[in-house]
C-alpha cells in the first residue's frame, strides 16, 4: 500500500524573509571539500565486489 505524500510547508510572512535573506547572504560564499568518513573502507569493499562481480 502506498504511502501519501504530505506537502511541501511554504514559508510566509516573516520567515519567508529571513529564509531569503540568508540564501541571498550566503550563495556567493565558497565551501571547502566536506571529508567522507571511512572512504578508504569504502573503495575497498567497492573493488572487492567488483572483482566478484557483484552490483
Amino acid at each position: 500500500m502506498a504511502i501519501p505524500i504530505t506537502p511541501t510547508p511554504v514559508l510566509e510572512g516573516e520567515e519567508a524573509e529571513k529564509f531569503w535573506s540568508k540564501v541571498e547572504a550566503e550563495k556567493n560564499q565558497k565551501l571547502g571539500l566536506v571529508p567522507t568518513p571511512k572512504l578508504e573502507q569504502l573503495r575497498q569493499e567497492i573493488l572487492i565486489n567488483a572483482k566478484r562481480g557483484r552490483k
